[in-house]
């Protein structure tokens, strides 16, 4: 019926499984927001505020399975979530310090419209393996201590990140990657945009058998998209990246990468493994539109023809070769 402020203990502590709290759009203020403690899960929290004090944790259900969590916003604190497996969180609001994490949970966990804004999040969104992650959105993170790596979401294997948006990041010395998955993933229709880093910065990265495809990667101070052995990367607009727009490394074997568009990168399209797919991609005005390394499959690079005025219903030049597979630069 009103907001809890509690001062020495946690504000709110749920021991029975089963437990569905509503907080009415009241505040819950306390050393840690919410704490979990029933092992055997299915604990519901809606309809809220939480916010600790001193950068403490919002909601801790360690290794607390099936917990759900809906329309709630975490202001201030050290750890945003951290539970088990099976997790199911939508409309969550993450704003304020966040200095270590934001939303960390177990296999086979659901995260849907949730956003991370501001903060020094080391892992704004970070879930293990089949899980999802929809519609969800990290901006303007940061960071306040020394770190290998920066995920801004993070998936384990056999997942999907689809429609989300990673921007304006800035952590630093610390290697930044927008958007990381662990194998046979897929990430669909994300923007990865404006995120700097002066050690490492990648805007998707996949993991071994993934699909990137119908993304968005701008403005990154590295590469637009990273991919290992045997992915597919179709149909995504990388450009202005200081790095390449598209770089499979050495490593990098039997992947596909077809029908991209790369604009204004460092490099359009680098290639260093072998046997690679390459076909149906176009490049323009990056730094070096192609760089393939030797023993790829790559359909004919052809550079398109300016075509005359047109007016009417026929015209252009054409795109300087009529095979179905080739690459153009223009």
């Amino acid at each position: 019926t009103g907001n809890l402020s509690v001062f020495s203990t946690a504000a709110i502590s749920i021991t029975a499984a089963d437990v569905t709290l509503d907080l009415n759009g009241f505040t819950v203020v306390g050393p840690t927001g919410i704490v979990v403690t029933a092992t055997g899960g299915n604990v519901a929290v809606r309809n809220g505020v939480i916010h600790p004090f001193g950068l403490a944790e919002g909601i801790d259900a360690y290794g607390i399975p099936r917990l759900s969590l809906e329309r709630l916003r975490f202001v201030g604190c050290t750890l945003g979530v951290v539970a088990g497996e099976s997790l199911k969180a939508e409309r969550l609001l993450f704003v304020g310090d966040l200095d270590t994490d934001g939303l960390i949970a177990g296999s086979n966990s659901t995260v849907r419209a949730t956003e991370v804004d501001g903060g020094s999040s080391r892992s704004p969104i970070a879930l293990g393996d089949s899980s999802l992650v929809e519609d969800c959105a990290v901006r303007r993170v940061g960071h306040s201590f020394a770190a290998s790596l920066i995920p801004a979401i993070a998936v384990g294997s056999n997942s999907v990140v689809r429609g989300c948006i990673v921007e304006s990041c800035n952590v630093g010395s610390d290697t930044f990657f927008g958007i990381e998955t662990g194998q046979a993933s897929l990430v669909e229709g994300c923007n990865v945009s404006g995120n700097n880093s002066s050690v490492l910065c990648r805007g998707i990265v996949l993991g071994y058998g993934c699909v990137a495809k119908n993304c968005v990667c701008t403005e990154n101070v590295g590469d637009g998209i990273y991919g290992y052995w045997s992915c597919t990367v179709s149909d995504n607009t990388c450009s202005g990246n200081k790095g390449a727009g598209i770089y499979i490394p050495a490593l990098g074997i039997r992947t596909r990468i077809e029908g991209n568009h790369v604009a204004d990168n460092g490099y359009g399209l680098k290639v260093d493994g072998n046997n690679n797919l390459i076909i149906r991609n176009s490049a323009s005005s990056n730094g070096t539109n192609y760089v393939i390394a030797v023993n790829n499959k790559v359909g004919p690079i052809v550079i398109a023809p300016n075509s005359g005025p047109i007016s009417g219903s026929t015209g252009g030049a054409g795109v300087g070769t009529t095979d179905p597979w080739a690459n153009v630069s223009f």
